[in-house]
Order: structure tokens, then sequence, then C-alpha cells
């Protein structure tokens, strides 16, 4: 039978139909079709279950960035107030090295003015 398949298409194609046509009519076969068929199908539980799915992990991916944002922002701000505080400790050690440079040229100054009165 299969090398007459071969041979003639047209038969084969017949065959073929008949087969569909005697599935069609016989529940028992379609149920079993379908049985064998289902096993690979999705059905739309199963797809509202992964789209739930999806979307309890956008949520975690969102809370996880959220944190990475803040731990950024803190890590940020925290590098931003240590240099503020370094350059507010040299601008204060700045004014007191120019007060005291001011403070002896001032003392010298009345000093050679004293000297040249007296």
């Amino acid at each position: 039978m299969l090398e007459e398949f071969d041979k003639d298409e047209n038969a084969y194609k017949e065959f073929v139909k008949r087969i569909a046509v005697g599935i069609a009519q016989d529940d028992e076969i379609k149920i079993l079709v379908l049985n064998s068929v289902i096993k690979d199908v999705a059905t739309k539980n199963d797809i509202d279950n992964v789209r739930k799915e999806v979307d309890n992990l956008r949520k975690e991916l969102k809370a996880d960035i959220n944190s990475l944002e803040n731990e950024l922002k803190g890590y940020v701000d925290a590098k931003i107030d240590a240099l503020n505080k370094r350059i507010d400790d040299l601008r204060n050690d700045m004014r007191t090295h120019f007060f005291g440079f001011m403070g002896g040229i001032i003392a010298t100054l009345i000093t050679i003015i004293l000297t040249k009165i007296i």
C-alpha cells in the first residue's frame, strides 16, 4: 500500500481525505485526536496565569529599580555632603590663615608707625 502511495500521489491524497472524513464523522476518534492535541494548546487560563506572573515580575523589577535608585541617591548625596564639608573646612582654614597673615601685616605696620613716631 505504501509503495502504491509513493507511485500515485492522487491515490495518496484520496486516502488522506477519506481518513479525514472518517475522523470528522466518528466522535470517539475526534475525542482521541483532540485529547492528543490539547496537551500542546495553551488555554485562556494559562495565558492569564502567565500574564499575572509577568505583571508580578514587572512589579518586583520596578521595586528593585526604585530600591537601587534610592540607594544610589543616598550614596551620591553622602559623597556630595562629604565634599561640601571638606570645602567648608578648607574655607575656614583659608580664613584663619588670611586673618593671621593680615594680623601679622597690621602688627608690622603698627610697629613701623610707632617706631617712626617715637
